[in-house]
């Protein structure tokens, strides 16, 4: 028998017993169905995709709130039942890429939101990534003409995915493009949540005095935790931030001008995948989607944009600095 009063059998068996009642609350599959996987909640994507889909009951969604072995022990176990299709909006490309043998396997088609343009022909996600370069170089403009020569950065980065890495960087050479060298004195990598993200940023910010200029993000995720952290900071120490959203908790750094986006509409991605999902129901070849995207550097060009947009006019909201 196991020490249970040592410290380490004690967190073992936590782990254990979490791990057990997440599989308790799995949604088991038994009728066919169209699961939808999401790895965690952006914008209230789950609630406007049960809300287009309100009428259809054969749509399952299934959100892992940021758990990574939910998410990989329910797609396992939905999959080996009567799964029409799958959208998946994966935490980890490990995730994505057993999930993709899986679904080839047995013949299910799959929608990937985000991640895994390369693999998945149904992909939705991001395009024109040239604009981040113009983001970057945007700001690099707006940190010389008050004064500085040499700017210095912070990066967040999810390093599983190339393409939020590839973001990032287009940013930073932007930068670079306009005022010469960055100095990059710490990359911060994302922690599997916003939360665990946003508190390890916002540690090293308050402990450290980094001198920062600007804070650059290539994802979502990355970008709303960066926010959430820099909002615990003196307003005179909140450097700008650079990043990819659509949530409306971004809005207030807008409005204040710390905050610049290459933004899109969460009503353009629930519309792309049930475009997707119609074209598997009508038989045809999935092909990748990619979302429009804009440049948001004020309040004002964010709702102007997203107005344009179907379903994407701006609702305002504060950013949380707690875990939700």
């Amino acid at each position: 028998m196991p020490d249970r009063t040592h410290p380490i059998a004690w967190l073992a068996l936590a782990v254990l017993s979490s791990c057990e009642e997440q599989t308790a609350r799995m949604p088991v599959v038994s009728k066919p169905v169209i699961l939808v996987s999401l790895g965690m909640d952006v914008d209230g994507l789950e609630e406007r995709l049960k809300s287009a889909t309100s009428a259809r009951p054969e749509v399952k969604i299934d959100s892992a709130h940021g758990v990574v072995p939910y998410q990989a022990q329910s797609l396992d176990q939905n999959l080996l039942g009567p799964v029409e299709a799958l959208v998946i909006w994966p935490l980890i490309p490990d995730v994505l890429h057993r999930t993709l043998a899986l679904a080839r396997q047995r013949g299910i088609p799959v929608v990937s939101l985000m991640h895994g343009e390369q693999e998945c022909a149904g992909w939705v996600g991001l395009g024109q990534p040239e604009l981040c370069t113009e983001l970057g170089r945007k700001a690099g403009d707006k940190l010389k003409d008050s004064g500085r020569s040499r700017a210095r950065a912070a990066v967040v980065e999810d390093r599983r995915w190339p393409r939020s890495r590839e973001r990032a960087e287009r940013v930073l050479r932007g930068i670079e493009k306009s005022l010469g060298p960055l100095d990059v004195p710490v990359r911060f990598p994302f922690e599997f949540n916003v939360a665990t993200t946003e508190k390890v940023i916002a540690d090293t910010l308050t402990q450290q005095d980094l001198g920062l200029d600007v804070i650059v993000a290539g994802d979502v995720h990355g970008t709303l935790s960066a926010v959430r952290a820099v909002r615990r900071l003196p307003a005179n120490l909140q450097p700008l931030i650079l990043g990819v959203g659509c949530d409306p908790g971004l809005f207030d750094g807008l409005e204040q001008g710390r905050v610049w986006i290459a933004g899109f509409s969460m009503g353009d991605l629930v519309d792309a995948t049930l475009e997707q999902l119609a074209t598997i129901e009508e038989g045809r070849a999935l092909e990748p989607r990619a979302l429009k995207v804009a440049e948001w550097s004020s309040k004002e060009a964010a709702s102007r944009w997203l107005d344009s947009r179907p379903g994407g006019s701006m609702q305002r909201a504060p950013v949380k600095c707690s875990d939700e």
